[in-house]
């Protein structure tokens, strides 16, 4: 019996051990799985970081070519408007040549240069002024294409990061659930298992209980059956024995029990029927009722032994 207690114990001993083994394999791969959850988003994010770096990189090299294209047209603007001046400079220095035609000369050949280069001179202006303002368009739209671009990165960025966050929290509410779940599973069986190993336990050392009584109420009714054949010297030494298992069963019932307390009076009735009588029918009564009692007593503690209680 011992030894079954023991292996039941190394048994339940091995399964709690597993269980909590296997509770921690869970929780570290559940851990391991939200690290690489994490590692992967911030590869995306050093991804976007590095697209937007080129994208402002490509930027500014385009503002830097609109700027210089810009200090071209200045100074080439710079320059006409000196070849003008150069030009006017010169003719105001050149001679006044009077020429006396013999014909009388058409207006509209002294007309026709001046208004020429009137209109080259005004075209290359509005051509440089169109470019000017072409070229701040095109720049204010690609600064606004870019801050847009850097809104939209900011916002994809955001979101996934959100989302990253709000995906880790809900894995780890479902590990923290399912943990819970496993360890009260895991409570209910270790209580489930202490139950059983308690009525285990409980319900042997009833039995044991129950064959000594039985061992001790068998052999205090021998001694009781030797004392009434016995001769006067062997009575004596019959009647303590008497008293000892008779003691021994009295510490084996239960006081709270009225069966119990039935088998003691009448245990004792019978004692003291040796000590002051010897009618044999009186004392083989009482006897049958003793065993009744306790064929009574025994076949109820085997009920509780089968039900372990």
């Amino acid at each position: 019996m011992k030894l079954f207690l023991l292996i039941f114990l190394l048994s339940f001993c091995s399964t709690v051990y597993s269980q909590g083994i296997l509770i921690n394999e869970n929780n570290t791969n559940q851990v391991n799985h939200l690290k690489e959850d994490k590692l992967k988003l911030r590869n995306q994010i050093d991804e976007l970081t590095g697209d937007l770096d080129s994208l402002i990189a490509m930027t500014l090299d385009l503002n830097t070519n609109i700027k210089n294209n810009l200090i071209f047209q200045q100074k080439l603007q710079e320059s006409s408007t000196k070849l003008l001046e150069l030009i006017r400079t010169e003719k105001e220095k050149t001679p006044k040549i009077e020429v006396q035609l013999l014909q009388s000369t058409n207006l509209y050949v002294f007309v026709l240069p001046v208004v020429t280069i009137f209109i080259v001179l005004g075209s290359t202006y509005l051509s440089l002024n169109t470019l000017k303002i072409k070229s701040q368009e095109s720049l204010d739209a690609i600064e606004k294409s870019n801050q847009n671009q850097l809104d939209i990165n900011k916002k994809n960025n955001e979101n996934l990061l959100r989302i990253s966050q709000n995906s880790n929290e809900n894995q780890l509410y479902i590990s923290e659930k399912n943990n819970e779940k496993q360890l009260e599973i895991s409570l209910k069986n270790n209580e489930l298992e202490r139950v059983k190993s308690q009525e285990v336990i409980i319900s042997s050392n009833r039995q044991e209980w129950i064959n000594t009584l039985r061992d001790d109420l068998a052999l205090l009714a021998s001694n009781l059956t030797r004392y009434m054949v016995a001769s006067k010297e062997q009575r004596v030494v019959i009647f303590s024995d008497i008293w000892h298992e008779f003691y021994k069963v009295q510490l084996l019932l239960n006081p709270k029990e009225d069966l119990h307390n039935n088998l003691i009076e009448e245990l004792d009735d019978i004692i003291e029927l040796c000590s002051f009588s010897y009618e044999v029918e009186e004392f083989k009564e009482k006897r049958d009722i003793v065993l009744a009692i306790s064929k009574k007593i025994l076949k109820e503690e085997w009920k509780r032994v089968k039900l372990f209680k």
